[in-house]
């Protein structure tokens, strides 16, 4: 039982509790604020950028009314050194890398220093001589290249690649041209459709160009040289014919003659109807021929050949003479079954061949 004198002595208490709290006011008490975030930016007469804080937490700036604070404008590509120059002008086309040399000083001889060079008869010719001529043969094409290369001299091009249509001796004088620039990388396309007079590549003078590796040619006639002077191209390494009308005898001046050529494509050409793959000294490790439909025969006598891949609508006869070193084969053969002779007559021949790959309606593949 809870005593009267505890009963009595609380509500006392509570009383006076409910009695001071009626006295309090009723509004509710302000919310704290926060700190503002706000920027005040003021504008002062004052030399020197000057940020204070309040203990409001407020950020005031005093800006001055100069340019001092500002950012200038600064040419950012001229403060990029000359190799980068000469990267961004390797991407544009040849009259737009030649129209920088017009923009200061510096930029006079940048376009110069290009590496990778990619001509064609509208970059020879002027837009309403390219659209009034018909014959693109001219001497404007030519006079417009020989300035363009004389222009180079002194500086070196890896690469340099021609889409124009040309006659024999104008090739002859680019030649000659090229042959100071240490050319490594020659890329020729002799578009004889434009010009009346078909196009006779002279292979011979290639030697005049000690620095090239890597040699395409395509849309033109290449003959055996009728000179019974010798050459000696030793520097020619990889050579690739497209769409050439292939003469009697030209096959085989080229690997008796090309003393270093490890590689050759023979791509949608022309050729007689046999192809006869020797020579002295014939350092010939691969040999790739595709779409060469007049073709009957190839004959192999080379040393050092190691792959052999032919593409053809028909199967021609292959006479594996002397290739020791033959390892792959890759017979991709359209209109026949090469079944029979890759089980037969191939593999009587070749019986060291370590890989063979031959394709009739699917892939059959055997090591």
């Amino acid at each position: 039982m809870i005593s009267s004198s505890r009963v009595a002595f609380s509500l006392v208490i509570l009383s006076a509790a409910i009695a001071v709290f009626s006295k309090l006011p009723k509004n509710p008490l302000p919310k704290k604020k926060k700190p503002s975030s706000q920027c005040i930016v003021k504008e002062e007469p004052s030399s020197q950028c000057i940020v204070k804080e309040e203990q409001s937490s407020q950020c005031i700036v005093k800006k001055e009314p100069s340019s001092q604070c500002s950012v200038e404008n600064k040419d950012m590509i001229s403060e990029l050194p000359d190799d980068i120059l000469i990267l961004i002008i390797s991407y544009m086309p040849v009259k737009c890398g030649i129209r920088t040399s017009i923009l200061s000083n510096r930029w006079k001889n940048l376009y110069r220093y290009l590496s990778n060079v990619k001509l064609n008869c509208g970059d020879l010719l002027s837009r309403h001589l390219l659209e009034a001529r018909s014959d693109h043969n001219s001497s404007l094409i030519v006079y417009s290249l020989n300035r363009f290369l004389k222009l180079r001299s002194g500086s070196e091009i890896l690469s340099f690649r021609l889409s124009c249509c040309l006659s024999r001796y104008q090739f002859i004088d680019l030649i000659s041209s090229l042959g100071g620039l240490g050319v490594r990388t020659l890329d020729l396309i002799c578009l004889s459709h434009c010009s009346t007079n078909t196009c006779f590549f002279p292979f011979e003078f290639l030697s005049e160009i000690p620095s090239l590796r890597y040699f395409r040619l395509s849309s033109c006639i290449l003959q055996q040289p009728t000179l019974e002077s010798e050459f000696r191209f030793n520097s020619i390494q990889i050579l690739s014919l497209s769409y050439v009308v292939v003469c009697d005898g030209a096959v085989e001046f080229i690997l008796s003659n090309c003393l270093s050529l490890h590689s050759l494509r023979i791509v949608n050409c022309d050729c007689p109807s046999k192809l006869c793959f020797s020579g002295p000294g014939l350092r010939l490790k691969s040999l790739y021929i595709f779409g060469c439909g007049d073709l009957e025969e190839i004959e192999f006598y080379a040393d050092n050949l190691v792959l052999f891949e032919f593409f053809n609508h028909v199967l021609v006869n292959f006479v594996f003479k002397h290739a020791p070193r033959l390892e792959s084969v890759f017979l991709d053969v359209f209109n026949e079954n090469v079944t029979p002779f890759v089980f037969g007559k191939l593999a009587k021949d070749l019986p060291n061949l370590k890989s063979l790959t031959f394709t009739k309606d699917h892939y059959f593949k055997v090591r």
